[in-house]
């Protein structure tokens, strides 16, 4: 999606982690990268609780709810690019 506007991430979720700013988990926007499990995960925010993610290379991208068990269990933080 980045890509698409013009904006290069590296694949990596720790390296994205270090770009743009500090985002709290209540002032989340559509397009905020989220990160889950010491940033070997991460999705993107799409508004409502909820982001889109794959998790694995390969699989399907699906949706999920930030506040699902293991996701709220697993928060790492978030970045505004």
């Amino acid at each position: 999606m980045y890509a698409q506007v013009g904006v290069s991430l590296p694949h990596n979720a720790t390296k994205q982690y270090r770009l743009g700013t500090p985002v709290s988990r209540d002032r989340l926007e559509p397009g905020d990268l989220v990160f889950f499990d010491r940033l070997r995960h991460n999705g993107i925010y799409v508004g409502n609780g909820r982001f889109i993610h794959s998790r694995q290379t390969g699989k399907r991208v699906s949706i999920a709810r930030l506040d699902e068990e293991w996701y709220a269990a697993h928060w790492a933080g978030a970045r505004r690019l």
